[in-house]
C-alpha cells in the first residue's frame, strides 16, 4: 500500500520490461491466491520491512504489545546488502530545527545526545537530547533516518548518524526473503522462518 501505483504508471516506469514484470507479478499472485498465514487459526499480522539489522525485532519492544509470531529471528544475510549501512550528516542547526516539532531545545553541542537505551536487537528505544527524552521511533521520524538502529558521532559542528538496516525490522525482511529464495527456500519456508509458529493454509 505504501508504494501503490496504477497499472499504466507501472508500465511507463518499467519501460521495455513491462510485460516481463507484469507477468511475473501475476504469476506470483496466482500461485498463492486463496492462501493465508495463520497463527493459532487466526490471520497473522504479516508486517515486513526492507532490510533488518541482522536480526528481526521483537514486537513487544517496538510496539509495546506482544505478538508471539513477531519475535527476534536470524536474518544475518541482510548484512550482505549494499545498503545495509547508511550515513546521514545533520548540522546542529538542522537537528534543532527538526526537533522543534516536539521541543524547544537550545544550544546543542557534541555532548547533547545521551542516555541511549536499546532493545536487545539494537533498536534505539529512547534517548536524551539536551535534557529532553525522545523515543527512538520519533527521533528516527523527525530526522528521516532509514532505521532506529543508529550510532551518532559529532565533528565540526555536525552529527553523523550511521544506521543499520532499513525499516522497523518487524516481521519479514524483504532483502532477507529474497536471499533465502536464492538459496532454494520455498515461500512457505521463508514465511515460517520470519513468522514463528505460523502456518500457511
Amino acid at each position: 500500500d505504501q508504494s501503490f501505483i496504477t497499472a499504466l504508471a507501472a508500465r511507463e516506469k518499467w519501460g521495455s520490461g513491462a510485460d516481463e514484470y507484469e507477468n511475473k507479478i501475476r504469476s506470483a499472485v496466482k500461485s498463492v491466491l486463496g492462501k493465508r498465514v495463520l497463527y493459532n487459526g487466526a490471520p497473522a499480522n504479516t508486517v515486513y520491512h526492507a532490510i533488518s539489522f541482522g536480526v528481526t525485532e521483537n514486537c513487544a519492544e517496538v510496539w509495546g504489545s506482544e505478538l508471539a509470531y513477531l519475535t527476534t529471528v536470524d536474518s544475518s544475510w541482510d548484512k550482505l546488502e549494499k545498503n545495509y549501512l547508511s550515513e546521514k550528516v545533520v548540522t546542529a542547526a538542522e537537528l534543532q530545527q527538526a526537533l522543534a516539532q516536539v521541543t524547544t531545545i537550545q544550544n546543542l553541542n557534541e555532548n547533547c545526545i545521551t542516555d541511549i537505551v536499546r532493545t536487545q536487537a539494537g533498536t534505539v528505544k529512547s534517548l536524551n537530547v539536551a535534557g529532553v527524552s525522545i523515543s527512538g521511533a520519533d527521533f528516527r521520524k523527525l530526522l528521516s533516518l532509514r532505521s532506529a538502529n543508529f550510532e551518532v558521532a559529532f565533528s565540526s559542528g555536525s552529527y553523523t548518524f550511521t544506521t543499520k538496516g532499513y525499516g522497523h525490522s518487524l516481521g519479514m525482511s524483504q532483502y532477507g526473503a529474497h536471499y533465502l529464495a536464492m538459496q532454494g527456500k520455498s515461500y512457505k519456508e521463508i514465511l515460517q522462518h520470519y513468522y514463528k509458529g505460523c502456518e500457511v493454509e
